[in-house]
């Protein structure tokens, strides 16, 4: 399931279901709605890594390298 909210209202913009196991961005390159503006500013989770090709305003958490921490800025940022 993939859920769009408008983050200063909380207004579900947009919802898409699938049947089976599917990746987040695989998703949301298959259903994303042509109405979203081009230029806004997106936030999403890790599971969209690759997105910001598509929308250059996007943020996404930083992920803990394998096999040590993440540094306290990352920390601070996410």
């Amino acid at each position: 399931m993939q859920v769009i909210v408008h983050w200063q209202t909380g207004l579900i913009l947009d919802v898409q279901t699938t049947k089976g196991s599917v990746h987040d961005f695989k998703l949301y390159k298959k259903t994303c709605p042509g109405w979203l503006p081009v230029n806004a500013s997106y936030q999403a989770d890790s599971g969209y890594q690759g997105i910001a090709k598509l929308h250059d305003q996007t943020s996404i958490p930083f992920k803990k390298p394998k096999g040590s921490e993440l540094l306290d800025c990352c920390k601070q940022v996410n």
